[in-house]
């Protein structure tokens, strides 16, 4: 195939998940500004959800129990608005009171609660925009909404079959 050189060889195909846990569809906005409502959706695939858990640079601040509890762990810059109980598919919240401190990468974990507690993942980074007027202390390099025009749109991965 190629020239003098050259290696050729054949990968083997990837194995199928051993389990069928799936996250389907995962939504985090690149850009917000006071508050903003973040959502990982997954498919069990008829086997039991142990728990979703949302992280912001690798700290846990919110829990999606398999038994529909929930829980809240304390971050900085993270403060959290839910509906105290956790929906089968999905673990929807709303972050609020955003500051520059709320920036950051985060993560949404599912982990089933079969042998293995086999888990998926999705994380994206969040930036904030912030009006002149809000801009707190140390804030000298943060990004003035007044200043820019950029887009509010967020990451939105669906990962389902489509038609």
């Amino acid at each position: 195939m190629g020239g003098p050189g050259c290696v050729s060889f054949t990968l083997p195909a990837a194995e199928p998940a051993a389990h069928p846990l799936r996250i389907t569809n995962f939504y985090v906005p690149r850009r917000a500004t006071n508050q903003v409502d973040i959502d990982c959706k997954y498919d069990a695939g008829g086997e039991k959800l142990y728990d979703v858990k949302w992280y912001k640079d690798g700290e846990q601040f919110f829990r999606c129990a398999g038994d529909g509890s929930v829980n809240e762990y304390s971050v900085e810059g993270v403060m959290v608005r839910h509906s105290g109980y956790a929906a089968v598919g999905a673990c929807p919240i709303t972050l609020i009171a955003l500051t520059s401190r709320s920036a950051g990468e985060y993560r949404c974990e599912v982990t089933l609660d079969i042998t293995g507690f086999p888990m998926e993942w999705r994380a994206s980074r969040m930036d904030l925009l912030l009006p002149s007027n809000k801009l707190e202390e140390g804030d000298g390099d943060a990004l003035k909404a007044s200043q820019r025009h950029t887009s509010e749109e967020g990451t939105s991965i669906s990962l389902g079959n489509e038609n």
